[in-house]
Formats: C-alpha cells, sequence, structure tokens
C-alpha cells in the first residue's frame, strides 16, 4: 500500500485576506495539473482563491480560482444532458426522414 500523497494549501478569504493553512489530498488525477485538486476530497475554499505553494508534486505554484467543485459537476451534468437531449433530436429526425421516405 502506497501513503496518500498530500500538499499544503493556503485558503485565503472572500476580501482577499489570508484565512489559514491546510494540507490536502491529492487526487489520482493530478498528473493533469494544480488545477486537479479542484478534486481533492478535502477541496473548499473561504470565497477567495486558494493558492497551492510548490511542492514535490507540483514544482510551479498555482492559484485556484473559478468555479467550485458543485459548479463543476452542475456543469458536467448539464453537458450530459444537453448531449443526451442532441442525441434524441438526431434519432428523432432519422426517424421523421425515414418515415417520409427521403431515407431508406
Amino acid at each position: 500500500m502506497t501513503d496518500q500523497l498530500t500538499v499544503k494549501v493556503d485558503l485565503f478569504k472572500e476580501s482577499g485576506k489570508w484565512g489559514y493553512s491546510e494540507v490536502w489530498r491529492v487526487p489520482e488525477s493530478y498528473r493533469e495539473g494544480a488545477v486537479s485538486m479542484r478534486n481533492s476530497p478535502d477541496y473548499r475554499n473561504m470565497g477567495g482563491p486558494v493558492l497551492i505553494p510548490e511542492s514535490d508534486v507540483f514544482p510551479v505554484p498555482h492559484i485556484l480560482v473559478g468555479a467550485t467543485r458543485e459548479e463543476q459537476m452542475w456543469n458536467a451534468e448539464r453537458a450530459q444532458r444537453q448531449q443526451a437531449e442532441d442525441e434524441q433530436r438526431q434519432r428523432d429526425r432519422i426517424r421523421r426522414l425515414t418515415e417520409e421516405g427521403v431515407l431508406p
């Protein structure tokens, strides 16, 4: 069994003032870069950015801003719904054209 990789992160308040530091577990997708830390089981923020300092795991410091994990999940679910709707429209279009004799 291997040890779980961790990194120290600094959380900032929405005002931009420093909040405090935490140690977060690194997700398996960490090779995608520091932005993958949004998928850490420990991910959270205080309304402001999250600083991931230089570490053995991430050799370049990174600041996480923008969408939260919940927003990312909502966006992914929305994209899946839209894809399913597009596929259904395509099936309906093919069925209609077949019924009209345009397609064999």
